[in-house]
């Protein structure tokens, strides 16, 4: 771990693989909540990369300390410090150099090697920083922060606040970064002038996940833990399918509608 920080992983017995080094580039490209702790993604032992909250032993003191009670009146203000501007407009910086968004620009660079031979020689890291980090509009594709659950649905469905911010009450120890790698996913953006499918506007996608997630909630009845787990099974399917059939395939996001 870097010089006097510690990392919020529990168990004691679990070997992170991760450098000091690693983890130090992603924490100076993340932001701090508001108790001066950065999520992070580290890779373990095993060869798994699980997200891991790092700061001073202080600050992840509080963590357990805090009470999102007072710190939020009522649900609207709750959901507002997810889905406001400057929340949402964060998730991009947020994920962009974990290591599960390297993956993705992995997978798509191989997939498209015949369309960057000219430019880019089959150099992945002069690709990934030209394209990948900073999307230069003259390059084939850019990337864009996608997030699963999108804003608008979250902010349009009332089973789905309520579920959220009754969980940041009663269960503490259960958290959900919206605006991070939890809910994000990073995917080519749509152009029809470069015949690039990708990330555009998706109102069917809306529907379609926003239908899905009230069934969800529905089914599971007063088992609150038990619809939270479910969702989030739900967002790690819709990545695997947004990346087989978005960004390796010959989809838009508005076309995944089968949840």
């Amino acid at each position: 771990m870097p010089n006097n920080l510690y990392c919020g992983i529990p168990i004691p017995t679990i070997k992170i693989k991760s450098t000091a080094a690693e983890i130090e580039q992603q924490l100076a490209n993340t932001v701090e909540d508001v108790n001066g702790n950065k999520l992070v993604e580290v890779v373990l032992e095993n060869g798994d990369n699980v997200p891991a909250i790092v700061g001073t032993e202080e600050g992840l003191e509080k963590i357990g300390k805090s009470n999102t009670k007072s710190i939020f009146a009522n649900i609207d203000d709750y959901i507002n410090s997810l889905t406001s501007k400057s929340a949402r407009k964060k998730i991009r910086a947020n994920i962009i150099n974990l290591a599960e968004s390297k993956d993705i620009a992995i997978a798509f660079f191989n997939n498209n090697k015949n369309s960057f031979e000219a430019i880019y020689k089959n150099d992945f890291d002069k690709w990934y920083d030209d394209v990948f980090l900073n999307g230069l509009k003259k390059n084939p594709a850019a990337f864009e922060a996608h997030h699963i659950i999108p804003v608008k649905v979250l902010e349009g469905n009332d089973k789905l606040k309520n579920l959220l911010f009754e969980l940041s009450k009663d269960h503490p120890e259960v958290t959900f970064n919206f605006n991070e790698i939890d809910n994000g996913m990073m995917v080519q953006k749509k152009s029809i002038k470069l015949e690039v499918d990708g990330h555009g506007n998706h109102p069917e996608y809306d529907i379609a996940i926003d239908t899905k997630i009230n069934l969800i909630i529905e089914k599971a009845g007063n088992e609150k833990i038990e619809a939270f787990n479910q969702i989030k099974k739900l967002i790690k399917d819709t990545k695997a399918t947004l990346k087989n059939e978005v960004l390796l395939g010959t989809k838009n996001v508005n076309d995944i509608i089968n949840f």
